[in-house]
């Protein structure tokens, strides 16, 4: 479990609950850092994002300084993520509980979405209408194919319990659970109010944040798993 990697952290698989680590609390104080560099350099103005919504996580990486913050440590991020979906996948995968095609999905979502995060990254700052476009496409499928990936996780972990092989405490799975239907909720939300709610543009950033915050916490939420028998 995590505590006996808070004390050896050598074994395969507490190296990958380190990276999930990393992954979900690097992302989330890289933007956080970001937005407050920016807003002192009054590139953005200061608000609460998460609620306020008064500036887009885009906005966080556009100028100097936040800009070098930004892309020097979210590309390294972005090869964490990749490298944490290649051992996700080879730890949950298992034929006899039907896991080894949903690991396989699982890794190729995982680390496509990881290159999609380094697209938008080296994107970001560039000029004209057609790369603001990109990088919006980019990171928005970045979004989608990093909670896809994560959905399996769930559905893994699931698995395994049901099979009496379970990788985390009751609390892990249905925080894991509760998490996935969170995006999706506040993710199908966000679709249905841009369809039909004329003013959704406010909101737009502050839906952003949110999602961000929740994709990055449930990486810091795989810590806790464990895959008994592969040390």
């Amino acid at each position: 479990m995590a505590i006996a990697c808070m004390q050896n952290s050598a074994t395969p698989a507490c190296r990958l609950r380190w990276l999930a680590l990393i992954c979900g609390a690097g992302q989330f104080l890289v933007i956080n850092l970001a937005y407050l560099l920016a807003a002192q350099a009054g590139h953005v103005p200061w608000c609460v994002p998460y609620w306020d919504g008064c500036t887009s996580i885009s906005a966080t990486g556009r100028h100097m300084p936040e800009a070098v913050l930004f892309k020097a440590a979210m590309l390294p991020l972005a090869a964490c993520v990749a490298i944490y979906w290649q051992g996700m996948g080879r730890f949950l995968a298992e034929p006899a509980l039907a896991t080894e095609s949903a690991a396989k999905w699982m890794r190729g979502l995982g680390i496509s979405a990881a290159g999609l995060l380094a697209g938008y990254t080296l994107l970001l700052g560039a000029g004209g209408d057609s790369l603001r476009t990109l990088r919006h496409i980019l990171v928005v499928l970045s979004f989608t194919l990093t909670y896809l990936a994560q959905l399996l996780i769930t559905q893994s972990v699931w698995t395994r319990a049901a099979a009496g092989r379970s990788v985390a405490p009751s609390w892990v799975r249905h925080g894991l659970l509760g998490l996935s239907i969170g995006t999706l909720l506040i993710g199908v939300g966000s679709v249905l109010l841009e369809l039909f709610y004329a003013g959704y543009d406010a909101i737009e950033d502050a839906v952003e944040w949110n999602l961000a915050a929740l994709l990055d916490l449930y990486f810091v939420l795989t810590f806790l798993l464990s895959f008994p028998g592969r040390q």
